[in-house]
């Protein structure tokens, strides 16, 4: 069995506020209209305190609300592509809507190497996964169908959360991707998610934009690096 090269799938981040901005609840319809054009986003949907818009595949999806902002773009051609994208509308909407202070940062990607048995990466992943899986696969007298390891570090912050294991495509689309068009993923693939919080940030918008970039780039580089060493072991 061969694990190919992984590649990052999903970018989402958000950034809560320190304190509640009133300024959606008056200014929706501005908001829509202005990041509506600028973002190429057609499709949206406007709550009392919240303004979500979208593209109509679902596949980049933007949220101004009065505690947070949000970005989520997933199967992208460029990660530095999305990436900057959604740096640009996180400037955009602190500005628009005034905020103050950040108080809460997170970050999140899923990253994706393809395979090309489900069932032997369900066998390699059982074997690299310790004692406690081969037991019970031994105990029943037969190969795990489906297998995943969940690691949690939260001692101290940044708070991690880790998910690992083999995936199919249809499994992927009904549990964490908004896209649901197949033939954007392998048909089987190790799956991982990177999941960082920062819960006492204490940032002006600018420093909370800088480090947030740091934050995502250096979430790329652990998750090609994890991934890459994983698949090797």
């Amino acid at each position: 069995m061969e694990i190919q090269e992984p590649s990052p799938r999903l970018l989402i981040s958000s950034l809560r506020f320190q304190s509640v901005s009133p300024w959606v609840l008056d200014r929706r319809g501005e908001l829509i209209a202005r990041f509506s054009e600028k973002f190429e986003l057609p499709e949206w949907i406007a709550q009392q305190d919240v303004v979500q818009l979208y593209t109509t595949d679902l596949r980049t999806l933007f949220q101004l609300s009065v505690r947070d902002v949000y970005v989520s773009i997933e199967n992208f051609e460029d990660l530095a592509q999305a990436t900057n994208s959604a740096r640009t509308f996180l400037s955009d909407a602190l500005e628009a809507l005034k905020v103050d202070q950040i108080s809460w940062t997170g970050t999140r990607m899923h990253w994706l190497a393809a395979a090309d048995s489900f069932e032997e990466l369900c066998a390699w992943f059982t074997g690299r996964s310790g004692s406690i899986a081969g037991a019970l696969s031994a105990s029943l007298d037969r190969p795990a169908s489906d297998i995943g390891l969940v690691v949690e570090f939260k001692d101290k912050d940044p708070l991690v959360t880790t998910r690992l294991g083999p995936m199919r495509a249809e499994q992927a689309m009904a549990q964490f991707f908004r896209d649901k068009d197949v033939t954007h993923y392998p048909e089987q693939f190790l799956f991982l998610d990177l999941d960082r919080v920062h819960s006492n940030d204490r940032l002006k918008p600018a420093e909370a934009l800088s480090r947030w970039k740091e934050r995502v780039d250096s979430l790329s580089t652990l998750g090609d690096a994890l991934l890459r060493s994983v698949s090797k072991s």
